[in-house]
Order: structure tokens, then C-alpha cells, then sequence
């Protein structure tokens, strides 16, 4: 009788514990999905750190089109019209011009565009696919 009984408890103490791990496991599964979703979900938030500060005296971080150092200038001076298609052969200077620009403006320095006032030729580069032509030309 004790052997029956002592085999009992031991199924009943097997079974409860199985059952304990398997909705131990199904919770975390479901903890897990339901983290990944709102992850997934979730959009990149800005905070600002403190608000005694003006925000005219937060500095922007800079943003950089083209970093001039990746530039590859002897490739950029080497710019032939099949490097730039559709475009007139006379405009390559104009394509060089409007480069040169790009790789050395930052944030703030929106003044380096008035070099770009005297491009006559710039209404002419309306096609131009400016990633594309700096993918060419970075190192």
C-alpha cells in the first residue's frame, strides 16, 4: 500500500511540476513575442536632456552630405560622360563644381551654395542623380 501510494505522490508531484514549466514557458514565449513586437513597433524618440537651456544654445549635430575626406578628387577630376550620363561633356565642370560643394558643406555653412548662384549651367544638371555619382566617387 505505501509503495502505491508513494508512486502516486511521485506522478502527481511529476505532473504538477511538468505542467509548471510548460506555462512557464509559454508565458515567457509569449513575453517575448509581445517585446519584440513593441520593439519592432516603437519609433525612434528624442529627448532633451534638460529644459533650463535655451534650445538656440543646443548645439545641432552636424550633418555631412559628402565627407570631402572619402572623396576620391583625382576620380572626381578623371569624370567622364559615360561616369555621367546624359549629361553634355561641356557640363563636367559644372558637375565638379556642384561635388566640390557638397563635400565640404556642414550644418551652418549654407552660405558655401552661393558659389553654386554663378553655375549657369545648373538648371542643365536637373538629372543628375547626385548619390549615384557620389557613390562613384567616394573611396
Amino acid at each position: 500500500m505505501h509503495l502505491i501510494a508513494f508512486t502516486l505522490r511521485i506522478t502527481i508531484f511529476r505532473a504538477f511540476w511538468t505542467m509548471t514549466v510548460m506555462c512557464a514557458v509559454l508565458f515567457a514565449t509569449y513575453a517575448i513575442i509581445e517585446s519584440w513586437k513593441t520593439y519592432n513597433e516603437s519609433s525612434i524618440d528624442t529627448v532633451v536632456e534638460t529644459t533650463f537651456l535655451s534650445y538656440a544654445k543646443i548645439a545641432f549635430p552636424m550633418v555631412v552630405i559628402c565627407d570631402s575626406s572619402r572623396v576620391d578628387w583625382e576620380r572626381v577630376m578623371r569624370l567622364t560622360p559615360r561616369d555621367v550620363p546624359g549629361t553634355d561633356p561641356d557640363l563636367l565642370p559644372a558637375v565638379r563644381k556642384v561635388l566640390k560643394t557638397f563635400s565640404v558643406m556642414s550644418y551652418g555653412d549654407f552660405d558655401d551654395f552661393d558659389e553654386l548662384w554663378n553655375v549657369t549651367e545648373l538648371s542643365k544638371l536637373n538629372h543628375l542623380n547626385l548619390t549615384e555619382l557620389l557613390l562613384k566617387i567616394t573611396k
